[in-house]
């Protein structure tokens, strides 16, 4: 894995070069951290946060992963709290979350709820606050370079269903955030059945660059397209 520094705010990417993902380190200060989306391995967490005198206290999960095992598990024996969504009917001790509820991570930071449903059926974005300032959207699949994460890795009857919530929701619950807000996806390139978000700067897939909503929008979600001759 590889390491990044990011400033205003805090947030220390992590990739995972094989599987083209991404976490984040986020320095909450007051020596706390949260981490999202972390992957099995805790320990590029656990080093980032002993070199930041960073205590874990959050371990954040956007969805359930198809290609890598979370390691929230991990985080939280080592004191993380986990915020997943509650759909998820994770096994494990956490703190479910629906859209819309707001987590106050102490220091004046919020952590928003955003229900994203599509790449998968329970998917929340998260959107950080400060003292109820947008600072950052962690989109997870929702939005990434390129477009949107797989909406048809489920099963071939909700594609349809999980496409058309993913536009709907990315409508709704996202277009309408500042324009300038730094937008920190988990995945790489990836593509909505019916429908893609794409700009040619997008086409290089995770890379250092930090994507603002405008770039990732493209100015608007256009309508979801309707049949011929409607």
């Amino acid at each position: 894995m590889s390491v990044n520094a990011e400033q205003e705010p805090s947030i220390i990417p992590v990739l995972d070069e094989g599987l083209g993902n991404q976490s984040y380190v986020v320095a909450l200060g007051d020596g706390r951290g949260l981490v999202i989306d972390p992957s099995r391995d805790p320990l590029p967490y656990l080093r980032i946060a002993a070199r930041l005198g960073l205590q874990i206290t959050f371990a954040v999960e956007t969805h359930l992963h198809a290609d890598f095992v979370s390691g929230s598990r991990e985080l939280a024996a080592q004191g993380a709290t986990i915020l997943a969504p509650r759909a998820a009917k994770l096994e494990v001790a956490h703190r479910g979350l629906d859209g819309g509820i707001e987590v106050d991570l102490g220091g004046g930071f919020q952590l928003r709820a955003l229900a994203t449903p599509g790449h998968t059926p329970e998917h929340l974005a998260y959107l950080l606050l400060d003292d109820g300032i947008p600072l950052a959207l962690f989109s997870g699949g929702a939005l990434i370079p390129g477009g949107a994460a797989r909406t048809d890795l489920i099963d071939p009857k909700q594609t349809e269903p999980l496409t058309r919530a993913l536009h709907r929701a990315v409508r709704q619950q996202l277009a309408g955030l500042p324009d300038d807000l730094r937008v920190y996806p988990t995945h790489g390139s990836g593509s909505a059945k019916r429908w893609r978000l794409q700009t040619p700067a997008m086409a290089a897939g995770l890379t250092d660059h930090v994507w603002t909503l405008r770039e990732v929008l493209l100015f608007r979600v256009p309508p979801w397209p309707q049949p011929a001759g409607v």
